[in-house]
């Protein structure tokens, strides 16, 4: 495939060359497994902190404030339901 760009490489690929959109292509995937391994890293850091924080509290537990808990789960599951909803609008499932 040429085009204004033409064609970036010319290293075979079996019957297909490398054109501008196959880099963009590579590019694309590289940096989803880049932020994939990102990802991955954080949260390899985040968890033990996380465990550490549930020993100590198992330890010395803190007041529970029930008022704000139900106010920010109620609000929680208005915006799942919302997102959900959307989604079904977005996907056409459900259409006629």
């Amino acid at each position: 495939m040429t085009g204004p760009i033409g064609v970036i490489g010319s290293r075979s690929l079996g019957s297909s060359c490398i054109t501008a959109k196959s880099l963009l292509c590579l590019w694309h995937l590289k940096m989803c497994d880049l932020a994939a391994f990102g990802s991955a890293t954080i949260l390899a850091i985040v968890t033990p902190l996380i465990g550490w924080e549930s020993l100590v509290r198992l330890g010395n537990p803190v007041p529970i404030s029930f008022d704000k808990a139900t106010l920010v789960a109620v609000l929680g599951q208005i915006v799942n339901l919302v997102t959900a909803w959307l989604h079904v609008l977005a996907s056409g499932e459900f259409a006629q």
